[in-house]
Order: structure tokens, then C-alpha cells, then sequence
């Protein structure tokens, strides 16, 4: 019988299953120091004096209140988080604010703008009237009626406060459509109120030569019920004295 020795020289045979080593990694803290070096350089630089905000510029809105709360920032750091915790702060406590936008200047001005939301609709409830903006939010109370805004009244017990959301926008430019399409048909509104829903509008307004309350949908489309109305008006006006009701696709319902 004859034997084998392997020789120390002869490579070393591996079954299938084996899985070679992983390379070791050697760990290094170089990019850990030069992030905190970074960090502690800012932070320095952003103690010094020549970094610090000497003037809030402010456009976009005459509000001394506003004006104060960000000439609090005078003096603060142009790095500080506090800027942006006013910036927030500001938006949220004051409704009449769209946007605020704040931008640092080096090395020590602070420039804001903004941006207020105007008004589109008096909203009337409950007795007190409140500035509707294109998004159908109440951001403050309107002192005075506006010739200019469309008025609408809406019965609904509920209270209402500023800040609140009463309708979509979809519905504020539906509102807004019906308005003008009145006024260039040389209707005259006079008075707008909500049906039972915010989807139905009713208008006080100038049918040849009476007054009458016609009640209209915002369901479908606008155009074909003044299309409607125009031409109730040429043909069958006289049958006509309190009102007309075109809230039902393909009828007309009338007093």
C-alpha cells in the first residue's frame, strides 16, 4: 500500500463552501474632526460683532406691530435660529400674513418680505362680517362694507371666527363667476345669500324694471343658467314677481 504526504509547499485544497475573509477597515475619526471643527468655526463666527443683525428691512407691509416684532432681531446672531422661530411665529399668530420671507445678508442685515392676503369676499354671519380671501379663509373682520367686494349672507347658526376656512376655493371663484356674469348682463345684484348649502347662491337683483330673488346652483354649469335667465327675461318676464328658481338642470321654476 503506498502513501501520500502532502508537501508544505503544495497549495491548500478549499471546499466549495468556504467564504474568504473580509478585509478589515481601519476606522478613522479625520472626517468626524473636520465636521466638528467646521461646526465650533461657525459658531465662533457667528459670536463676533461684525456677524451680528444691525437692520431689518421690511417690505411688503406698513404694520408697526410686525415691524417691531422684527426689529426685535436687531442684535441677534445672523446664524441664529431665532430668525426663523420669529419668521414662524409671525405666520402663524397673524392671519392677514400670505408669506414672510426672511433672507440674511451678510455680513449684518436682515431682509424680510411680505406678502398680505387680500380680500375677494365679505363673508356675513351671525352679524359679523368677515374678509373671505381667494382661498375661502377668514383672515379679519371687514369694518366697513366695500362696494367693490361681492357680499354674501349666510344663515347658518353656527359662529364663526377668524381664521377659520369656509369654503373652497372652487367655490370662491364660482362665487366670484356668478357675480360678474350678473353685472355684465346688467342685472344689478343687490344682495347675495346662501341657500341650503354652499353649493346654492340666491340673488336680489333687477329683472326689468322689479325685484326679484332668483336662486341658482353652482352644481352645473353657470353660463347655460344665465343663458336661461336672459332668455326667461326676453320671453316670460311678465309672468314673473318674486322669483325664479334655475337650481334644477332643465327646469325653470317661477313666481
Amino acid at each position: 500500500m503506498s502513501s501520500y504526504r502532502a508537501n508544505r509547499a503544495s497549495p491548500k485544497l478549499f471546499t466549495a463552501s468556504y467564504k474568504p475573509p473580509r478585509p478589515r477597515t481601519r476606522w478613522s475619526w479625520r472626517p468626524v474632526i473636520l465636521a466638528g471643527g467646521v461646526i465650533i468655526m461657525i459658531w465662533l463666527l457667528g459670536r463676533l460683532p461684525v456677524f451680528r443683525i444691525a437692520s431689518v428691512e421690511l417690505k411688503g407691509s406698513d404694520d408697526p406691530s410686525l415691524r417691531e416684532s422684527l426689529g426685535s432681531l436687531v442684535g441677534e446672531s445672523v446664524f441664529s435660529r431665532r430668525i426663523n422661530e420669529t419668521e414662524n411665529r409671525l405666520l402663524q399668530s397673524n392671519d392677514h400674513l400670505k408669506t414672510l420671507n426672511c433672507q440674511v445678508g451678510l455680513p449684518s442685515s436682515l431682509r424680510c418680505l411680505v406678502t398680505l392676503r387680500q380680500p375677494v369676499i365679505i363673508w356675513q354671519r351671525q352679524g359679523s362680517r368677515f374678509l373671505l380671501d381667494n382661498q375661502g379663509n377668514a383672515f379679519g373682520l371687514a369694518e366697513n362694507i366695500d362696494d367693490m367686494l361681492m357680499v354674501i349672507e349666510d344663515p347658518a347658526p353656527l359662529s364663526l371666527a377668524v381664521g377659520a376656512a369656509v369654503a373652497s376655493s372652487e367655490l370662491v371663484s364660482q362665487y366670484l363667476k356668478l357675480d360678474e356674469l350678473l353685472k355684465q348682463h346688467r342685472f344689478q345684484p343687490t344682495r347675495y345669500i346662501v341657500g341650503e348649502s354652499l353649493y346654492q347662491l340666491g340673488s336680489t337683483l333687477n329683472f326689468n324694471e322689479k325685484t326679484i330673488t332668483v336662486l341658482f346652483s353652482l352644481t352645473w354649469p353657470l353660463d347655460f343658467q344665465l343663458r336661461t335667465l336672459l332668455a326667461f327675461r326676453e320671453g316670460e318676464a311678465s309672468l314673473v314677481s318674486e322669483r325664479i328658481d334655475l337650481r334644477v338642470p332643465g327646469y325653470v321654476y317661477f313666481k
